[in-house]
């Protein structure tokens, strides 16, 4: 019994004691991996998210400190880094996500392998805010300001949410004229259509940077062109929103776009354009970059093109659209309503012209007010034809009151109808009239509207942002007889709307200009050259156009005239060159077309030599009107300046009463041909009454120079040099006496 009583007790003992040769089992723990920061974010298709932040902690809280963590996509592409590692706080961040290249929702996969520990996170990955596309037609008299535009771009500086991406073509005979060789701005040669896509490159101007695409001779000015141009920017630049820069001439219902390598001088017809861009889902944004295009047969063929038009009533200058202000615009609130920056870009352009020797219109339309406007316009037209016998001097009066622009045929709506119903008594057509204008300027329709007259140029102060053809009959204020500015042309564009239907009767007793037609590919393409000391020295020289309407036109106050197209400015913003010129339309009005030469600026020792170049075949060699006169070349200086005489007259000028303005050449064109280019001074009919500019146009003309001057150092020099033009006229060259 004792015995048993031992052994139990020396059991107790041991068991108190412990037994070395057994372990109890550890505790059994989970881990948890949690995202704490960074899940359901948004980014731009390739852009890295923000840091996701995740914690590994033990089942009983214990932070989980120094544990690799592994990471990998799971799914919608893009890339991460393979690893990371926990802090003390069992935290890690994941910082290096990009997403992948189409948008759609992106899944990461977190895990902590020893630990069967894991998450996911998700986000979504979206286009970039916004893709520009430019469509520049600049293979013709443009071509070097196509080029100064591409360095506004590259100006503004790079921003992934706002892409650019421009196809193009300069014509390899424009530029070199203008001396500027294909490696001088970073292209291999002119003779092809480029596709280039703005990039981050470390140096951005002079010349084009980045990876250029060449496509060999397109017809810049054809549907196909333009539309495949749509489809690769949306392909190389997705976005979630779209805005197109068709870049050129253009002459509202008359057409745009020009391609003289492939096209000749003529401009792709309205209608055109509208056909190679329907069927695409509309752009947001359309922004005409040319003259002319704030008509209502414009808007017409925008219905279902596009969201937002944005468009000029009158001439634009040669610069056109400041694109490093709109760009660095843009770029400051890329998330901005479409109809925010349509009014944007409205403001950009105009605050950029304020001020200048040019006056300027541009309005922004918001496209899904447009039928609600079309309905009004047509009740109007046709309240107008049925009252013509009873109301038609009220209308002529109104008429005459009403803004017009340089190239009056074209007559503001707003303002007309807005004088129209102060005309009339209380009725239909008031009232017809009376709606018209609520349409026109609603807000559901008209977005942005801004003009700016400039002293001496057109004024535009009652321009609303949208006219229509509506000819007075006097003067140049009608239609045409012959070619795409007749009345003919214009009711093919818009068949049987009831304005055309008016404007029929309107019309029918007016007479038409008459028109030369010079025949398929005849033009008269005339420069004036000057001598290198001229640009050396900092000297300019303006082309002076007197067409036969006795409008006066200068490239500085836009690039289109009433039949035809002007080289840009030589001076400062546009080229900075010896040169400046003017090219007719194949249908030009008949009657005598006077060039005069004005050296604007030159030091008082300076003397300008100039010579005429012109031809009348495209792309044949330039004959000189002056290198065989045995009396020389043309002399121009600031010994007797046309400013420094309060009253000049025409009679002066002509005579060479003054020597830094000279009359230069004359044109008579002739049926089915061309006059030769002759020199002045002209024979005496010339100066006969009512075969010129009057004393009043002259005087006008005088503040025009006056006005120029005060705006001079405003101008910014081309950052690109030229070489040659023309073989310009060396410093000796003979003076003319």
């Amino acid at each position: 019994m004792k015995k048993t009583l031992l052994a139990a007790a020396c059991m107790v003992l041991l068991a108190a004691c412990g037994d070395s040769s057994t372990t109890p089992d550890e505790p059994s723990f989970t881990y948890e991996l949690t995202v704490l920061e960074g899940a359901g974010q948004t980014a731009r298709i390739g852009a890295t998210v923000g840091a996701i932040r995740v914690r590994l902690l033990r089942g009983d809280g214990r932070p989980m400190a120094s544990e690799t963590i592994s990471v990998s996509v799971a799914s919608g592409g893009g890339s991460v880094g393979s690893t990371v590692s926990t802090d003390a706080s069992g935290t890690a961040l994941v910082s290096d996500w990009a997403l992948g290249d189409q948008p759609g929702t992106n899944t990461l996969t977190i895990t902590a392998p020893q630990f069967s520990a894991s998450t996911s996170v998700t986000a979504e990955a979206r286009y970039p805010r916004w893709t520009l596309m430019v469509y520049m037609a600049a293979d013709n008299n443009l071509s070097l300001q196509g080029y100064f535009d591409l360095e506004e771009m590259e100006a503004a500086g790079f921003d992934p949410e706002v892409q650019v991406v421009v196809q193009g073509e300069f014509s390899p005979y424009y530029m070199q004229l203008d001396g500027v060789t294909p490696g001088l701005i970073g292209l291999d040669t002119y003779s092809s259509t480029f596709r280039y896509v703005l990039g981050d490159y470390p140096q951005r101007i002079p010349g084009i940077d980045g990876p250029v695409q060449y496509m060999g001779a397109v017809n810049m000015a054809s549907q196909q062109a333009l539309r495949d141009f749509v489809g690769w920017a949306k392909s190389v630049a997705p976005a979630e929103r779209y805005l197109l820069v068709p870049w050129n001439h253009g002459a509202g219902f008359e057409g745009l776009l020009q391609d003289m390598t492939q096209a000749g001088n003529e401009l792709m017809p309205l209608g055109e354009f509208r056909s190679a861009l329907q069927g695409m889902p509309p752009f947001d944004i359309v922004d005409f970059d040319m003259c002319y295009m704030g008509g209502y047969e414009v808007l017409d063929n925008m219905e279902g093109i596009a969201e937002f038009v944005i468009v000029s009533e009158e001439l634009v200058p040669g610069p056109g659209l400041p694109y490093h202000l709109v760009l660095n615009a843009i770029q400051a609130d890329p998330t901005a309503s479409t109809e925010s920056v349509a009014g944007m870009l409205v403001n950009t352009f105009a605050d950029y012209y304020e001020g200048s020797r040019a006056s300027v219109t541009k309005s922004a339309y918001r496209m899904e007010g447009y039928p609600a406007f079309e309905n009004a316009l047509d009740a109007f037209a046709g309240q107008m034809k049925s009252d013509l016998s009873t109301s038609a001097d009220v209308i002529d009066s109104a008429l005459g009151e009403a803004q017009k622009f340089t190239q009056p045929v074209k007559t503001d709506i707003a303002d007309l109808v807005r004088a129209l119903s102060a005309r009339l008594p209380s009725g239909p057509l008031r009232s017809a009239a009376t709606t018209l204008e609520d349409a026109a300027l609603s807000q559901e329709f008209l977005v942005a509207n801004r003009r700016y007259s400039a002293p001496d140029d057109q004024n535009v102060d009652r321009a609303t942002g949208l006219y229509f053809l509506f000819p007075s009959g006097d003067g140049e204020d009608r239609f045409r007889d012959d070619g795409r500015s007749s009345f003919d042309y214009y009711k093919t564009l818009i068949p049987g709307s009831p304005w055309s239907s008016f404007l029929e009767n309107w019309t029918a007793a007016q007479d038409r200009l008459a028109m030369v037609d010079l025949g398929p590919g005849r033009v008269l393409e005339v420069y004036q050259v000057w001598d290198e000391a001229t640009v050396d020295r900092g000297g300019d020289i303006d082309f002076w156009l007197w067409e036969p309407d006795e409008r006066l036109w200068i490239p500085y106050l836009g690039v289109r005239s009433s039949t035809g197209t002007f080289s840009a400015d030589s001076y400062g913003a546009d080229t900075g060159g010896y040169f400046e010129g003017w090219l007719s339309d194949r249908y030009v009005q008949d009657g005598r077309y006077e060039i005069w030469a004005h050296q604007w600026t030159a030091p008082d020792d300076l003397v300008s030599q100039l010579d005429v170049r012109f031809r009348f075949e495209l792309f044949d060699d330039f004959s000189s009107l002056y290198a065989d006169d045995p009396e020389g070349f043309i002399q121009l200086s600031q010994a007797a300046r046309i400013e420094d005489d309060a009253t000049p007259t025409y009679d002066e000028v002509v005579a060479g009463a003054y020597t830094n303005i000279k009359a230069v050449a004359f044109w008579d064109p002739v049926a089915a041909s061309s006059a030769p280019l002759r020199s002045s001074p002209p024979p005496p009919a010339l100066a006969a009454p009512g075969l010129g500019p009057t004393d009043d146009d002259v005087a006008r003309l005088k503040r025009l120079i006056e006005r120029r001057a005060r705006d001079r150092e405003a101008d910014r020099g081309p950052s690109v040099t030229r070489a040659t033009l023309f073989e310009p006229l060396p410093s000796a060259a003979r003076a003319r006496r």
